[in-house]
């Protein structure tokens, strides 16, 4: 016997697709869906709207207003092309200036969490060495850029590899040009044409017009 699903203590069942929206019970005068955000860890209701989408828009403004990194909003196409997101604040235990970076011992130690999960990426001798690994970490799980430590870095080395692959590609194609001009200058030259008989065999390069009427085949 297959179990009903149950409903939501706010009476819905279906999950809302946009951030920062949740969906409500009506009542009269009220909108269904509501908009709410967190900033600097308090919860702010933004208000309650007809349509998901006017929640999310509503959300989206206040989430740009907040400096929220573009992978925590819902329409990429809406964003200012002069956005520029706020770097997320370190906790106040964070001792070392890094983000995902902790002291032990004399070594440092770079650590990431993805899905709830805690995942060390290794440990080192200075603390920088260990926010480059913990940058390399996040890039490879799509971390907003925004909360890297060296996120101008990052872009500098992308740029790079990209000059390194377009470099070696010219290489190949230079050694294959190479190659197929070495082929061509080692094809032999065609075989001179010569006439077989059960006796004797004629070079026709050697005889004259002459003598090659004579010849009976």
């Amino acid at each position: 016997m297959s179990k009903r699903k149950r409903k939501k203590k706010d009476g819905s069942k279906k999950e809302v697709k946009y951030q920062g929206v949740q969906k409500r019970v009506q009542k009269k005068g009220r909108g269904r869906y509501q908009a709410r955000i967190r900033i600097d860890g308090k919860r702010q209701t933004l208000g309650t709207f007809d349509t998901p989408k006017e929640a999310a828009q509503a959300y989206d403004r206040a989430a740009i207003e907040a400096g929220y990194p573009t992978s925590k909003l819902n329409f990429l196409d809406q964003v200012p092309k002069e956005y520029n997101p706020k770097k997320k604040k370190l906790l106040s235990t964070n001792t070392t200036g890094f983000r995902g970076v902790h002291k032990e011992g004399n070594r440092f130690k770079a650590q990431s969490s993805i899905d709830g999960k805690k995942h060390t990426i290794g440990r080192f001798d200075t603390a920088k060495e260990a926010a480059e690994a913990w940058d390399q970490a996040a890039l490879q799980a799509k971390f907003p850029r925004c909360e890297l430590n060296f996120p101008d870095l990052m872009k500098h080395d992308k740029k790079v590899s990209e000059e390194e692959v377009e470099e070696e590609e010219l290489e190949d194609e230079a050694k294959d040009q190479d190659q197929d001009q070495d082929e061509e200058e080692v094809t032999p030259p065609p075989k001179k044409k010569t006439c077989h008989s059960s006796s004797t065999t004629t070079n026709f390069d050697n005889v004259s017009q002459q003598e090659e009427e004579e010849i009976i085949y």
